[in-house]
């Protein structure tokens, strides 16, 4: 809650998570850096205050949270998906947009924390099983870099052959410094594109007939 310039109470895990998640969405329909370090900030917190280091997975409510008689974790789907599924897609995408092997190292934990539930009750675990589905099958990650009108033609060519298990980040040139994975993909005049797979990336598509042919590619694979 928020009133008057006062927050009152603790956030939960699944407000740090689905905002992170939020974020990171946000970042394919307009790249704005601020919203990618706010993201990371929001991971940050999840795994310095919410999660099981012991076990994996995340607590529903933070370390410095008032003390209760039971401290839920959390993996079933309820009328909102459960904070470790979105947590878990949250850190997979956000370790494969920066190649962060930590924020992946903390998905598979939670994986693994959730193997039993995972087993017995599938069908009510959607948000950790798209989690999971992004860390086996890598999703096509498509790094765009040039300026705003450059980027727009490129764009409009995918959006035209448009596959969901697709990631696509558009990135202006003058974006400033990125961080990790991102600091080798270089802007040029002319525009230019990034496949990547996980924490690897292609070299550099110079042509939208360059970058279909390499997601066909990846498509076959």
């Amino acid at each position: 809650t928020y009133k008057d310039g006062r927050a009152r109470f603790n956030a939960y895990l699944d407000d740090y998570a689905q905002l992170a998640s939020a974020c990171l969405e946000m970042l394919q329909a307009r790249w704005r850096s601020e919203d990618l370090v706010f993201a990371e900030e929001l991971v940050e917190v999840m795994l310095a205050h919410f999660e099981d280091r012991d076990r994996g997975g995340f607590w529903f409510t933070s370390d410095d949270h008032e003390a209760l008689i039971d401290r839920p974790k959390v993996f079933a789907d309820e009328s909102m998906a459960a904070g470790n599924g979105v947590a878990a897609q949250a850190l997979v995408t956000l370790g494969h947009l920066l190649g962060e092997i930590r924020y992946l190292d903390a998905a598979a934990r939670t994986f693994r924390a959730g193997t039993a539930a995972l087993a017995n009750y599938p069908d009510a675990m959607c948000s950790l099983l798209t989690a999971l589905r992004d860390e086996l099958e890598l999703p096509a990650q498509v790094i765009l870099r040039g300026d705003d009108e450059i980027l727009a033609q490129w764009r409009a060519r995918l959006d035209a052959d448009f596959d969901s298990r697709r990631r696509v980040y558009a990135i202006a040139t003058d974006a400033g410094a990125l961080p990790g994975l991102l600091a080798m993909c270089e802007a040029r005049a002319e525009g230019v594109a990034y496949l990547c797979h996980g924490t690897e990336c292609s070299a550099p598509l110079a042509s939208t007939e360059e970058l279909q042919e390499a997601l066909a590619s990846h498509t076959r694979a």
